[in-house]
């Protein structure tokens, strides 16, 4: 019998988050303040957008996919779980109400912006193959790395004057679970008989990686 590889779950998906914030700091999201110039009121609105664009409809679609073939039972309870949280309470629409209250809902130009970064993840939710551990993994960072750009998009809106942070204190108090669940699914997932388990994950890892950043550009 086949001895299973071990993956670092763990490690792989960590340095994805430190990437992710690091970039967020590079940028200067960190330091957005409610004393702005109107080009960095503008700045801030294109963030939004850029980032409702690139998300809602998006994340559920992925979890619907990475669901539909997920192989191990824990993968599959917690993109289940997470997916009647998503429809359960709207987010899609939560979203779409934080974005609106600041002027920030998505234009075509938003929509073609996100087109330009998505494509390597469509090819990765059409590879039926092995989408049960790449679309969990590209879950799993997102969730995982929440908990650094979840805290940006409040500061920027509120810099805005929203007053409606419904969306941003939903995901910041469900997210750590979300992720731990998505962790622990994912360490049962890559056992589950995929031809190089550490390369799907690594690159995955990466897809998801760059999408954020490209959201969180300047």
């Amino acid at each position: 019998m086949k001895k299973q590889s071990t993956v670092n779950v763990a490690g792989i998906v960590n340095r994805s988050k430190f990437k992710i914030h690091r970039h967020l700091k590079k940028v200067g999201w960190y330091d957005v303040s409610a004393e702005q110039d109107s080009f960095a009121r503008a700045s801030c609105r294109q963030l939004i957008a850029r980032y409702t664009a690139g998300v809602a409809g998006e994340f559920q679609a992925w979890l619907g996919i990475a669901y539909a073939y997920a192989r191990h039972e824990d993968a599959q309870r917690a993109l289940k779980n997470n997916l009647r949280c998503e429809l359960g309470q709207d987010h899609i629409g939560m979203l779409y109400k934080f974005a609106r209250q600041v002027g920030a809902y998505p234009t075509p130009d938003h929509r073609r912006y996100v087109e330009e970064h998505i494509k390597r993840l469509r090819l990765l939710f059409a590879d039926t193959l092995n989408v049960g551990l790449a679309g969990l993994t590209v879950l799993t960072v997102l969730e995982t790395a929440s908990q650094v750009f979840i805290p940006v998009l409040a500061d920027v809106a509120k810099s805005l004057g929203a007053k409606d942070l419904t969306y941003t204190n939903v995901h910041g108090e469900a997210d750590a679970p979300h992720s731990n669940a998505f962790m622990h699914a994912l360490v049962h997932e890559s056992r589950e008989g995929y031809d190089n388990p550490t390369a799907i994950i690594s690159d995955a890892s990466a897809f998801a990686t760059d999408y954020v950043i490209s959201l969180f550009a300047d």
